[in-house]
């Protein structure tokens, strides 16, 4: 009887914990797709902090200004591979992006302000599909 209640209080502590996860995801999921689906400057400008910036991998160190970004159209993106490492004002949302054969690696720092989120930087590389050989030894 011990071992079928521990089972049960392990397996709902595991559930809890997913449903946690999944929330998160799913609600900086919710915010990337609103992002997306606005087209114009101003509706997209609403979900930036006022120093949003773009990095790009092939030039990481030539930020993409807020107000040049918003000028650029819309990207449109099938989103898959989604986490969240949430640290409380401060979420990371990373994912794989997919426009038709184009697989892009999103990485976005969004920061809480008042009551909302807001993007504050957003990190993107070509994502070759291909797992770089790597001499540093993993330590988990």
């Amino acid at each position: 009887m011990k071992i079928l209640l521990l089972t049960l209080f392990l397996s709902a502590t595991c559930l809890a914990q997913v449903q946690v996860r999944t929330r998160t995801v799913l609600q900086f999921g919710s915010l990337e797709k609103k992002l997306a689906m606005a087209e114009d400057p101003a509706a997209r400008g609403s979900f930036l902090t006022d120093d949003f910036e773009e990095r790009l991998c092939a030039e990481p160190g030539t930020p993409v200004a807020r107000d040049q970004w918003l000028q650029a159209p819309a990207t449109h993106l099938s989103l898959t591979q989604e986490a969240v490492h949430d640290y409380g004002d401060i979420a990371l949302y990373s994912s794989l992006g997919t426009n038709g054969d184009k697989h892009i690696t999103l990485v976005d720092i969004w920061k809480k302000q008042d009551e909302d989120w807001k993007l504050a930087v957003r990190y993107l590389c070509p994502a070759t599909g291909t797992k770089p050989e790597s001499s540093i030894p993993k330590r988990y």
